[in-house]
């Protein structure tokens, strides 16, 4: 999973000001002729690939009555220009991480909700220390990579483990440890075998990589959470699905479709993601990840999410709290999800 930031920057904390007011006064107008998304590439954004690659939105638009609808895709170089991005009005649709979603939800009072889900998955913590057998064996030397100290989905879950094992107080007990790192850099490290780095917070496809070059996992986020777990989402602006209300049901129907191939054509979705990302996997590699429930999975279904903020909460990292998943979702999705935690 991509680097996410839980911080509004500077710039971010006064677009957010103008942002209420800005949609506290949103007149009626007709509907948008373009839709700007920011994607992600990563096994866990599938479905937006997906979207782009079949043309889905402007299919389901052209079906609503919305012709020649113009959809631009983009991607941004780090989570704080996304986030000034949407609160500026210059993107209508984000991807990343829950809790940097959740930040936003908490700073804006509502103005920004999650759309849908993206791909659920276990992450984990791998090592080639022999030492290491679980997160209480992490001495002050012991480094361990991750996307971004502190801030990172793997950071916040490494966190909550701590909660767990040294309780809440010392959440943070395991920082000092962490140093920022792309994926595909951490791989090479630990594979080298010649860098104080021997652990690593990894990812799908990465920590399959790893494990199958002989790491050994000693954290599954599945076992932190007590059970199956998402950690990123798609999120927008109110202030858009109000004004276009066509276009943003559209997007969902869209999503939809993508999570359905995805799960009923695995390898025509894995060659979409091969030729879209020009991934090091093979096709086959990349189709049967998909089919592993314990590697990748896809369903309109938040599924613990609000574990996340729970933490969050308790942690100082929000000021509210979300009681239940619809209280940060946008309604759409709720006729495609019955049950969800």
């Amino acid at each position: 999973m991509m680097t996410k930031s839980f911080k509004i920057s500077g710039t971010g904390a006064a677009l957010a000001l103008s942002f209420l007011m800005a949609a506290a006064s949103t007149p009626v107008r007709a509907e948008t002729k373009e839709v700007r998304i920011a994607e992600q590439f990563g096994l866990v954004y599938l479905p937006l690939t997906i979207m782009r690659d079949r043309n889905l939105l402007e299919k389901h638009a052209a079906q609503a009555g919305i012709k020649d609808l113009k959809v631009t895709w983009s991607r941004f170089s780090g989570s704080s220009q996304m986030t000034d991005a949407i609160l500026s009005g210059s993107l209508d649709f984000a991807s990343g991480a829950y809790a940097n979603m959740a930040v936003l939800w908490d700073k804006t009072k509502g103005a920004i909700k999650a759309v849908a889900p993206v791909g659920i998955g276990p992450v984990y913590l791998v090592t080639v220390d022999p030492r290491i057998k679980s997160i209480k064996d992490f001495g002050g030397t012991d480094k361990i990579a991750l996307p971004a100290v502190k801030v990172s989905t793997q950071a916040l879950i490494l966190q909550m483990a701590a909660a767990k094992e040294f309780g809440l107080e010392n959440h943070a007990k395991l920082d000092i440890n962490t140093v920022g790192m792309g994926h595909p850099d951490a791989v090479a490290m630990l594979s080298s075998g010649k860098t104080e780095v021997k652990s690593h917070f990894s990812a799908p496809p990465f920590q399959q990589l790893e494990m199958n070059a002989g790491a050994r996992k000693v954290l599954d986020s599945y076992e932190v959470f007590g059970g199956p777990h998402g950690s990123a989402v798609v999120y927008a602006p109110v202030k858009f699905h109000s004004a276009n209300p066509k276009t943003f049901k559209a997007f969902v129907a869209a999503y939809k479709d993508a999570v359905d191939l995805i799960n009923a054509k695995p390898q025509e979705a894995a060659e979409i993601y091969k030729r879209a990302t020009n991934d090091k996997a093979s096709v086959e590699e990349i189709a049967r990840q998909l089919q592993d429930p314990q590697v990748v999975a896809f369903t309109m279904a938040p599924l613990n999410l609000t574990k996340i903020s729970d933490f969050m909460h308790a942690t100082k990292r929000l000021q509210s709290k979300p009681a239940t998943w619809q209280d940060v979702f946008f309604p759409e999705l709720q006729s495609y999800v019955k049950d969800a935690k």
